[in-house]
């Protein structure tokens, strides 16, 4: 079995590896273990760009089988193998409150795998925005869609945008600065 440590440079996005009932156990299973805090990007106290995290003092978040569940299901899935990340996080966007541009790690051969954790109707969920520096005048759009994984290299521009609804907060689970392999 040969195995690749380089992607091309580009976004994939894998939807279905989740049923909607999995993707609602995931979904409750945040609702009622996670523990929210607001914060900015990069801790920039004055932001006027504000969203919630997990709040996670210990990195014991990225240990929960939960969590490492998902990145398995997702190698089952895509054949694709997250070798090492840096971080894993929960993001949850509010109404009004767009993400800011910006870049996850510096370095070359680095993605980082997002999964939108949301269940149900997301019809009027933020969408994932995305610059390929080979089209550097362009904003590319994933929409966000129920259990959907998309993977992209960590020193692309990027936001998630906010919720449409006033009652409603948008779920990613971010694993940044992965090392993937393809087996």
């Amino acid at each position: 079995m040969s195995k690749v440590h380089i992607f091309p440079a580009a976004v994939f996005t894998w939807d279905d590896i989740y049923t909607q009932k999995e993707i609602k156990v995931f979904d409750r299973w945040i609702a009622d273990n996670v523990s929210w805090v607001y914060h900015s990007r990069s801790g920039e106290e004055k932001s006027e760009n504000r969203f919630f995290t997990n709040h996670d003092p210990d990195d014991s978040f990225e240990k929960l089988p939960e969590i490492r569940q998902i990145l398995l299901d997702f190698t089952l899935a895509t054949g694709i193998r997250v070798k090492s990340y840096e971080r894993v996080y929960l993001n949850g966007q509010t109404y009004g409150l767009d993400g800011t541009w910006h870049t996850d790690y510096k370095r070359e051969n680095y993605y980082t795998l997002l999964y939108m954790a949301n269940s149900g109707n997301v019809s009027n969920a933020g969408n994932f925005e995305y610059i390929d520096p080979a089209n550097p005048g362009y904003v590319e759009t994933v929409e966000y869609t129920s259990g959907r994984f998309v993977l992209f290299p960590s020193m692309w521009q990027h936001r998630g945008l906010a919720t449409t609804l006033k009652n409603q907060i948008r779920m990613t689970l971010a694993f940044k600065a992965c090392e993937v392999e393809l087996l």
